[in-house]
């Protein structure tokens, strides 16, 4: 039987120490994933890494695979119901186009807003595309106030919860 000395015992701690180390420290470099449409949660300070993974990928300009839409991330509304601001998420205008216009129907039972996406120009090998996306926004006028009607996003048929 092997009899552990003092020597031996404090190597054993120290490796036991470094993988303690090596663990903790694994735990903490993993990147967050956090919901744009939901305000309350931001990335918190230490949430950020430079690790290989948390950088952005480069890819192609995105011409001819992206929908015609563009998804509505919120409206807020103005004290005369009239003027609605769209928020939406778009990301750089080389590789995933930009915002052609916001086309409105409404009626009596209610209102349904469509950002139409205008496709990039013309793809480019030499971009390097990110994906990243950037919050922007667009106003929209309504012949009568929204009042209690309903709200939807016409590219994706979900409704819309409206502030202000």
């Amino acid at each position: 039987m092997r009899q552990i000395t003092f020597a031996n015992r404090a190597a054993l701690f120290g490796a036991s120490l470094a993988a303690v180390a090596v663990i903790a420290s694994a735990c903490g470099s993993g990147t967050t994933t956090t919901n744009p449409s939901d305000p309350s949660e931001s990335p918190s300070p230490s949430a950020s890494s430079t690790s290989p993974a948390a950088k952005p990928i480069p890819t192609q300009p995105q011409t001819g695979k992206l929908s015609g839409t563009i998804p509505i991330e919120a409206v807020k509304l103005s004290p005369d119901g009239k003027q609605l601001t769209v928020s939406y998420y778009i990301g750089p205008e080389a590789c995933h186009g930009s915002l052609d216009k916001a086309d409105v129907s409404q009626n009596a039972s209610g209102v349904s807003v469509r950002l139409l996406r205008k496709p990039p120009a013309k793809a480019d090998e030499s971009i390097a595309c990110v994906d990243m996306v950037e919050l922007k926004t667009t106003a929209v006028t309504l012949e009568t106030p929204l009042g209690s009607r309903p709200l939807t996003d016409g590219g994706t048929a979900k409704p819309i919860k409206v502030t202000g």
